[in-house]
């Protein structure tokens, strides 16, 4: 076997172990035997022959190439380790050694960086014709502490990003940078992963950031504001909140009253958003980040391999009010917007229609959102005056 005839690829996978592949070009069929070095001392060897699905798509023999091994638990520092990994006469395999930050094996997680403070925590988000509702979002947020909002205006036609722009209220709380489809076409990039890259340039990396959508209301069950809740987390990358999906309410047609006082039925659900410190973040998704340092967690402190997914929701001090549907009507108007996590033209770019009978859930009847009434009023009356005037009743419309 020649060194010449040796393809490989490796990494640290998100839970602590070493994963990879290799393969003889020459003799695909023979399987290729690696000896792990730590640190320059020789651990273990194993057979790269585990079946691997996505080495037979990319034409890596038959796919019986892979390999995984679980890192020392002593690695768990946060410190840098050289990993070797050769063949039998010695000779490194290709793009070995390197020298990975470990911070996670499988039996030992390391402590995050010094603890990020709470006191600046920004509000990301991307929306499209949101007018009638992103007032009542902002100030809800902003009653819970928010203080800075960076909105991305994907080429609304209602007026969404000059409302807030024109509203002198707003300055230094609402930051909107207009996002035309000239601003991502060349990225080849959906706009709200297009917009989340960009925003990584932007964010204060002091800070932590919330990524909700419009229809998105964060619910604290014991504490007043944010920055209290994420005082418990302090130590952490990321906290990972879960949705609860609330449907229509029976509701066919829209009306002028509150998100949060018209839908009151829901039901359980089982991905989540993330609120993570911005220094430990390299890319940012829909539902989490990609974190450069241990993965989220919980309220409940579990880790949180996949960030979006909790295969038991957790709802003991937090949650995330998901109002999905809304009204029938209201949901045909959000079809009809398309989805910003999906490029025009592809095929699921607009919703299907019989989605609507799959989100519009009414197992409970949930209202712990009515704490947080009095600030959501007070920051409307602050922020969005003509808004509560506009409600009043005999008001001129």
């Amino acid at each position: 076997m020649r060194a010449s005839d040796i393809r490989s690829s490796f990494s640290i996978l998100p839970d602590g172990w070493l994963g990879g592949w290799a393969v003889d070009s020459a003799r695909p069929q023979r399987r290729v035997e690696v000896f792990v070095w730590f640190d320059g001392r020789y651990h273990d060897r194993l057979l790269a022959s585990r079946y691997r699905p996505d080495l037979v798509t990319v034409g890596i023999g038959d796919g019986c190439h892979g390999f995984e091994y679980a890192l020392p638990s002593q690695f768990a520092d946060g410190g840098r380790h050289e990993i070797r990994l050769t063949q039998v006469d010695g000779t490194d395999l290709p793009g070995s050694p390197f020298c990975p930050v470990v911070t996670t094996t499988p039996g030992r997680m390391s402590p995050t960086p010094p603890a990020a403070g709470t006191d600046r925590v920004i509000m990301l988000a991307i929306a499209k014709d949101e007018a009638r509702y992103i007032e009542e979002w902002i100030a809800h947020h902003y009653g819970i502490g928010f203080r800075h909002f960076l909105v991305y205006d994907n080429d609304s036609r209602d007026g969404t990003g000059e409302m807030l722009a024109g509203n002198p209220r707003l300055k230094d709380i609402v930051e909107v940078v207009p996002w035309p489809i000239a601003a991502y076409a060349d990225s080849g990039m959906a706009p709200q992963y297009a917009a989340y890259t960009d925003a990584l340039s932007r964010l204060d990396r002091r800070a932590w950031v919330a990524v909700l959508d419009l229809d998105e209301f964060l619910v604290l069950k014991h504490d007043r504001h944010v920055q209290a809740l994420l005082e418990r987390y302090r130590d952490a990358s990321a906290l990972s909140i879960n949705w609860r999906m609330f449907g229509s309410s029976g509701l066919a047609r829209g009306n002028d009253q509150p998100v949060a006082e018209r839908f009151r039925y829901c039901g359980p659900a089982y991905f989540a958003k993330t609120i993570s410190r911005v220094a430990l973040i390299d890319q940012i998704g829909v539902h989490a980040g990609q974190m450069r340092w241990r993965v989220p967690c919980d309220e409940l402190r579990r880790p949180i391999e996949l960030g979006s997914f909790l295969q038991t929701p957790s709802y003991r001090s937090v949650q995330i009010n998901h109002y999905f549907t809304k009204s029938r009507q209201e949901w045909e108007a959000k079809r009809a917007r398309g989805r910003s996590d999906r490029l025009a033209g592809t095929p699921d770019h607009v919703r299907l229609a019989r989605d609507f009978v799959g989100h519009d859930l009414s197992e409970a009847h949930e209202t712990d959102i009515d704490r947080h009434a009095a600030t959501t009023r007070a920051a409307m009356e602050r922020l969005f005056p003509d808004r509560l005037e506009r409600r009043r009743p005999g008001a001129a419309s």
